[in-house]
């Protein structure tokens, strides 16, 4: 490749056009599902363009000037304002509240991959969308996972098992090495697959 193309994402804090109410996160999840549905023909009609997208966790300054004021105000009705104002940055977030405010990028990373892994996953099972060629995402866990459930990763004993999905308790990760690996090996074998109800793993596929 002779050129390199960063596109920088978007993340989950605020409202992107208050006129229309769109949330960050259906913004952020419309222009991930425009860039993967075009990577294909991207890659097929030019291939001196390096792809980078970047699906990491940008913040907004309201964030920044309200979290450490909920941390730090020893003046408690201040410090609630606070609250109440961080909040509000993540009202597009179903049933997140108002009581809790995100205290650091880590939290915030883990939030917003909740909604990464759900673009990714479909990038997997679309045969006419395909991913650029390379990513940057935050909160990266074992064995080729990205974490997805509200658990910091310090302060706790380390796991590396998938727990229960039924426990609401347990920590959740998605699969992210797993799905590219299986995309460019479907994509390696001769093709991608829509059906999404289909048994048909991507080594099976490539034994056909």
């Amino acid at each position: 490749a002779l050129y390199l193309k960063n596109i920088l994402g978007g993340g989950i804090i605020g409202d992107v056009d208050d006129a229309t109410g769109t949330s960050a996160i259906e913004h952020t999840y419309k222009f991930e599902q425009d860039e993967f549905s075009n990577y294909k023909t991207l890659k097929d009609t030019n291939s001196n363009i390096y792809h980078l997208l970047s699906m990491s966790s940008p913040v907004t300054a309201g964030w920044i000037g309200s979290a450490p004021l909920v941390e730090l105000n020893p003046i408690s009705t201040e410090k609630a304002s606070s609250l109440l104002s961080c909040a509000a940055l993540f009202d597009a977030i179903p049933d997140f509240g108002e009581e809790w405010c995100p205290m650091s990028l880590m939290d915030i990373n883990l939030l917003t991959n909740y909604y990464k892994q759900i673009t990714i996953e479909q990038v997997r099972t679309k045969e006419e969308w395909d991913f650029p060629q390379a990513i940057y995402i935050d909160g990266i866990d074992v064995n080729g996972t990205m974490r997805t459930s509200t658990h910091l990763p310090w302060n706790q004993p380390r796991s590396t098992y998938f727990e229960n999905d039924d426990d609401e308790n347990a920590i959740k990760r998605y699969g992210v090495v797993w799905a590219f690996l299986e995309r460019n090996l479907r994509v390696a074998c001769g093709g991608g697959n829509n059906d999404t109800t289909t048994t048909t793993t991507a080594t099976e596929k490539c034994t056909e």
